[in-house]
């Protein structure tokens, strides 16, 4: 069964910026349900005109599973999907990195499609495993809990390191990766600059 906290995910009829959009925490079965609206709100790449660029999805989400975050970031990359924050809306932690990997493909064309609001909030922070304080573990339990955050941290950084269109710079950049991994999990880094934003190409709106 679906988290009763899983992400909303519907189309967008006001607005020019984003097609669908996704609000809430991210949880274990919302990319398979944007895969299914995307296939109704967004052009099919083989009938796109010059680019992916117009399927894009607005995020709003404090994070949640990265396992799930990292389905959808890939696909992002991959199938040319555009990021979008609004004003007054926030993407941190796991939806951090799924509007990092925004980007517009086509035929002859590929570029950074991501675009964040002067007044939204992007928050960075690095991969947290957390456990129930209410339930016992054992050192088995311990050691794939390890594993599997192990996994993740190279899964995230493998992520990260896509080439970015036109470019031999990463999608996300060494030195913001670095940020990424040193801000502990309960804390934020904020892109609150211009100069932040520039410095990471991150169009601003």
């Amino acid at each position: 069964a679906l988290p009763l906290s899983a992400a909303t995910i519907a189309p967008v009829t006001d607005s020019d910026l984003c097609k669908l959009s996704l609000s809430g925490p991210i949880e274990q079965g919302d990319y398979d349900r944007f895969i299914a609206a995307a296939q109704t709100s967004f052009t099919p790449m083989e009938e796109v005109g010059e680019s992916t660029s117009a399927n894009t999805i607005c995020l709003d989400s404090p994070g949640g599973s990265l396992l799930e975050g990292m389905l959808f970031a890939r696909h992002f990359y991959e199938e040319g999907v555009g990021t979008v924050v609004r004003s007054g809306e926030l993407c941190a932690s796991a939806c951090a990195l799924m509007f990092m990997m925004g980007r517009a493909v086509g035929s002859e064309v590929s570029f950074i499609n991501r675009k964040t609001h002067i007044n939204a909030m992007l928050g960075f922070h690095r991969p947290s495993l957390r456990l129930q304080d209410d339930d016992a573990y054992g050192s088995r339990d311990i050691e794939a809990s390890y594993d599997m955050a192990v996994t993740s941290v190279v899964d995230y950084i493998v992520l990260a390191n896509k080439t970015a269109p036109w470019s031999s710079q990463p999608m996300v950049h060494s030195d913001l990766v670095e940020r990424i991994f040193a801000t502990p999990g309960d804390d934020i880094f904020f892109i609150d600059t211009v100069e932040k934003a520039a410095r990471w190409d991150i169009e601003l709106l």
